[in-house]
């Protein structure tokens, strides 16, 4: 994770790294997992899931999709 300027950004691997980032996003936001998850219509439990990096077969494959085509997925906050 890298702070350019005060604009934060990863290259994501993987959902593990995802999570971190998401995590840092939302407490710099400041939003509990419980705010959160509420406006997006999920529950505490899935934010903390993803957070965490507990990939679903979607997102497993997903990134192994991009590891296998050489490409790496980047995220930026404003």
């Amino acid at each position: 994770m890298r702070n350019d300027d005060d604009q934060l950004w990863a290259r994501v691997n993987g959902p593990g790294d995802l999570g971190v980032f998401l995590r840092e996003v939302r407490e710099r936001a400041e939003l509990t997992q419980e705010e959160l998850a509420e406006s997006i219509g999920a529950d505490r439990k899935y934010v903390h899931q993803v957070e965490t990096g507990q990939g679903t077969l979607y997102t497993t494959r997903l990134f192994a999709l991009l590891r296998e085509l050489g490409l790496h997925f980047e995220v930026r906050a404003p």
